[in-house]
């Protein structure tokens, strides 16, 4: 008869196989689905974004006369409106500490840090 923990030695070695492959599918995955799916929605919203500033473009070089002027218009109010739907988005990532995980970025960032320090004692540049 084999001894117990050569019997199970097997057994140990298909379980520390297997281990990273079970592993690989724990809570890391729902995030990078989530993560995914959200990249796939700002693609897709930047996709009809470009795509709709494109048709305004495209109507304004187009246009003559006071057309080419409310084309212009819608170009620009267009860009506004993109624009302020870029910071607000951007305002929710710093507020959800989707920025503040990265040195550097965000409220607590290198660049606050700098501004708070002062200059060393000598230095002729620094205000």
């Amino acid at each position: 008869m084999k001894h117990p923990a050569l019997m199970a030695a097997p057994l140990l070695a298909a379980w520390l196989f297997m281990a990273p492959a079970a592993s690989a599918q724990q809570p890391g995955d729902s995030m990078r689905r989530r993560a995914d799916t959200g990249m796939a929605q700002m693609t897709m919203m930047r996709d009809s974004t470009d795509a709709r500033l494109d048709s305004l473009v495209h109507a304004m070089n187009s246009a003559t006369g006071d057309r080419k002027i409310q084309a212009m218009a819608n170009v620009i109010n267009e860009l506004v409106a993109e624009r302020k739907m870029m910071h607000e988005h951007m305002r929710q990532m710093t507020e959800h500490g989707g920025m503040r995980r990265h040195p550097g970025m965000g409220d607590s960032g290198m660049m606050r840090r700098r501004s708070m320090s002062r200059p060393p004692a000598g230095d002729s540049t620094a205000r």
